[in-house]
């Protein structure tokens, strides 16, 4: 799971690479060439919940973006550095090597599966988030996740089923996670971009449509995937990297019963 999460990490900075220096080809519809701004909204954007209306984090116009992802494993969330000090990105052993102390760092399952509130009716998630967002060190870590250039979220394996039902299961991980039980505490479903790759080697995207439509969606799948054939080899610099920064939060008794309301609610 890591090496192959190594190599879409890799693709989609690659990807970023073009839409930075605008080497991106233009599209055409008809012999017409299509707009491409939905493209530099795509990274560090996200849907922003609110007690009556949803508004959008894009990130800020002449400032520096973001250098950083969002991994999620067993609940936990992580913020990522993919870039080195001289700003090239990280090499994909380079991107091995952090995923694999993510993992080190996230075995424990007993955490409580904040992603979920993220699935509830946008009115509901709206009022929990004021509540989430009263304390500092959540405020702090929302925000971070919020304005991660994506997110990465690597999956528990689910229980196997038969051979006619597989694919609709699959279909079920990468939609919502497959309920409170399995993987949709591993979420954070406002963000434009998750990529979801599974212990049991399930992979797919999930994006949210707040900021884009579906063609540039698909022009980057096809870009990483064939990324991922045949990654750019280059040479990692020997300098040590820092370790990823681990995101934490105040689990008040009331945020707990919104987790619990958003579980059931998702179960349904």
């Amino acid at each position: 799971m890591p090496a192959f999460a190594a190599k879409l990490i890799a693709g989609m900075l690659d990807f970023k690479a073009k839409i930075d220096h605008q080497t991106l080809l233009v599209e055409y519809s008809r012999g017409y060439p299509l707009c491409m701004d939905q493209y530099s909204r795509l990274f560090a954007s996200c849907r922003l919940p609110g007690p009556k209306h949803d508004s959008v984090l894009l990130p800020p116009p002449g400032r520096r973006p973001a250098t950083y992802i969002t991994v999620v494993r067993n609940f936990q969330f992580f913020q990522l550095e993919v870039y080195n000090s001289d700003g090239t990105p990280l090499t994909v052993d380079q991107l091995h090597s952090q995923l694999q102390r993510i993992r080190g760092q996230s075995w424990k399952t007993d955490k409580e599966p904040l992603g979920v509130l993220t699935s509830d009716h946008r009115h509901t998630w709206g009022k929990a988030y004021t509540t989430l967002m009263k304390d500092k060190l959540n405020r702090e870590s929302a925000r971070a996740i919020q304005r991660s250039l994506f997110t990465v979220c690597l999956d528990a394996p689910v229980l196997k089923v038969s051979d006619s039902r597989a694919s609709s299961r699959l279909a079920a991980q990468m939609l919502h996670g497959g309920g409170s039980y399995s993987n949709s505490g591993n979420r954070w479903f406002d963000k434009t971009l998750q990529f979801i790759v599974g212990e049991d080697g399930s992979f797919g995207v999930l994006y949210e449509q707040a900021v884009a439509e579906g063609p540039p969606i698909a022009t980057i799948i096809d870009h990483v995937l064939d990324y991922c054939k045949d990654p750019v080899p280059v040479r990692a610099p020997l300098i040590p990297l820092p370790m990823p920064k681990k995101l934490y939060f105040c689990f008040t008794p009331e945020i707990k019963r919104d987790i619990e309301h958003a579980k059931r609610n998702l179960d349904m």
